[in-house]
């Protein structure tokens, strides 16, 4: 039934009676509804169509809309971030961010919907480097790695800090290394000049006590950097790194980091963005800490 036919059946005769108030027609669309302002009924609607499909985003939007004509923002910043995100996870980042950005100017002092944009901005980002990065693997067998732990790489800072060309160059230099659970990736003190970037798994910093047992300093996982002083000062490792699940792990050699400088405009600036969360001199302080509490 047409609104126009549902108007027309309330003032017309042959004994027919007005719908009461309250009561959804089935003939009455979510659009006639609200037309009638008959808010409650049309939301009652519009979450039953939701519930049944969450891929209707125009009904989830609509539902967002009604929820702020009554006044209930929070369920409306509830439905449009859910769709924002739906969007992103589809690779329509845009669609999401202009979705909030309108919400946001109802609500200008929503701090929530103002950090929403930001990730989505950043979300957005992080895509366009995960295909640069990936592209730039072809021909290579762990590229499909890298893309499977894509989140769990960019957890780190690196893949933020370095410029697209700087990835570009990278990552096809890197050597892909798998590491079994409670295998041993490198000894303490050992002399390897290698760095390893971790792209799943947990790896354990451990050191042997005065009295034989062994401790865990620390744990490293996805998108952490280890053996940075190893790589750049040919310094011995200051733990010995195992395996607390398997682990895979991308490592970069003194020859490659050498290849990956050519044509570098800030040489240093580089190598400081490669050793920015400087894991091994918080290994190295720790360890001298406990080795200080160790009774003599």
């Amino acid at each position: 039934m047409a609104i126009k036919d549902w108007l027309s059946s309330m003032t017309s005769g042959g004994g027919k009676t007005a719908p009461r108030r309250g009561a959804v027609d089935k003939g009455l669309s979510v659009d006639d509804l609200i037309t009638l302002e008959r808010y409650d009924e049309a939301l009652a609607l519009l979450k039953k169509k939701v519930a049944k499909n969450k891929g209707d985003y125009r009904s989830r939007i609509l539902l967002a809309d009604l929820y702020l004509k009554t006044k209930k923002s929070g369920e409306a910043i509830e439905e449009y971030v859910a769709v924002a995100d739906r969007y992103a996870s589809e690779g329509f980042f845009d669609k999401g961010y202009a979705l909030i950005a309108k919400l946001s100017r109802m609500l200008p002092h929503e701090d929530k919907l103002k950090a929403k944009m930001t990730a989505l901005q950043r979300a957005k980002r992080l895509e366009h480097r995960r295909q640069v990065v990936v592209a730039s693997l072809a021909g290579k067998l762990w590229a499909v790695e890298v893309g499977q732990h894509w989140n769990e790489l960019i957890r780190g800072p690196l893949i933020e800090v370095l410029s697209l060309d700087q990835l570009k160059k990278l990552f096809p230099l890197l050597e892909f290394v798998r590491l079994e659970e409670g295998k041993t990736l490198v000894e303490r003190g050992e002399t390897k000049n290698m760095a390893f970037l971790i792209l799943s798994g947990e790896l354990a910093a451990q050191v042997q006590l005065a009295a034989g047992n062994t401790t865990d300093l620390r744990s490293f996982r996805g998108g952490d950097l280890v053996g940075d002083s190893a790589l750049f000062q040919r310094a011995p490792w200051p733990a010995t790194f195992r395996a607390k699940s398997a682990c895979k792990l991308l490592g970069l050699t003194r020859a490659a980091l050498q290849q990956v400088m050519i044509g570098e405009d800030d040489p240093k600036g580089f190598l400081d963005m490669i050793r920015i969360q400087g894991n091994d001199q918080e290994l190295v302080e720790s360890v001298r800490q406990l080795k200080a509490a160790q009774p003599t």
